[in-house]
């Protein structure tokens, strides 16, 4: 009896920590009460049969691979917020990464978030070797092969910027990336890509509060450029003046309040 209650604890300890980081990761989208339940009944769900599943680990992280495309991700979407994956099934490379990031953990595998400029992915340690996780890849992102896997890579390096056939123009960042970062940076990422989605919509504000939220998770480049891409669309437009002081508030902390372009502000 006393062995059953201890492994209980376990368990519910367990999930408890796994429910504290997916809380973290639909936090970044406002998500209500009944969307957090919605989105860990879906999690419980999925990942339920792989708890006690006799496959190799790599044969499950394989299988659990294509359950989370069939189940959860079932459209592209750029800058999709983390809570559509669970409420349409829309995802980005992001937020994509974000989900398999939580589901690795609640399955204890160990494995590496990798941030490009443009781009993010998993590398998962399994008995048979490293396995690349490319989130937005159906069909050819389960990449195995030490040859492979350093091709893809190699690629990855290169923060070559893919060409669209949208109209939308991309942005082509000063810095090159290629590194591993924490759960806690991934996070910040999701409150960057809301940022930029607001600076597209040009909600001047909500992308500085949200820059903001990006910059204590996670002191990124990124948010260096954006935060002074928009003190420039700010100088340069006729935006309120209430606008502009309310949008420096959040962005104090930033570097960029010493920059040139608060200087000439």
């Amino acid at each position: 009896m006393k062995i059953t209650f201890f492994l209980l604890l376990t368990l519910i300890h367990f999930a408890t920590l796994g429910q504290g980081r997916l809380d973290e990761l639909l936090a970044t989208t406002g998500a209500k009460e009944l969307s957090v339940m919605k989105a860990e009944a879906s999690i419980d769900q999925l990942i339920r049969p792989f708890l006690s599943s006799p496959l190799s680990d790599q044969k499950l992280l394989r299988t659990a691979f294509h359950r989370m495309h069939t189940s959860l991700l079932k459209k592209y979407e750029p800058l999709a917020e983390f809570n559509k994956i669970f409420e349409s099934g829309a995802y980005d490379c992001l937020t994509a990464t974000a989900l398999f990031s939580h589901v690795l953990d609640r399955l204890n595998f160990s494995y590496e978030i990798i941030e490009t400029n443009y781009h993010i992915f998993l590398i998962v340690q399994t008995s048979r070797g490293e396995v690349l996780l490319e989130t937005t890849d159906r069909w050819g992102g389960f990449v195995t092969g030490r040859g492979t896997i350093a091709k893809r890579t190699g690629d990855y390096r290169s923060n070559v910027l893919a060409v669209s056939n949208d109209s939308e123009k991309k942005y082509e960042y000063s810095f090159k990336l290629y590194q591993a970062i924490s759960p806690q940076k991934l996070t910040g990422l999701l409150y960057f890509n809301q940022a930029v989605k607001a600076y597209n919509h040009r909600e001047w504000v909500s992308c500085a509060k949200l820059l903001e939220r990006s910059y204590t998770l996670y002191d990124s480049p990124r948010c260096n450029e954006l935060g002074s891409l928009l003190i420039r669309t700010l100088v340069e437009n006729s935006v309120e003046e209430i606008t502009k002081d309310s949008c420096l508030v959040h962005l104090k902390n930033l570097w960029i309040k010493k920059s040139e372009s608060v200087a000439s502000y």
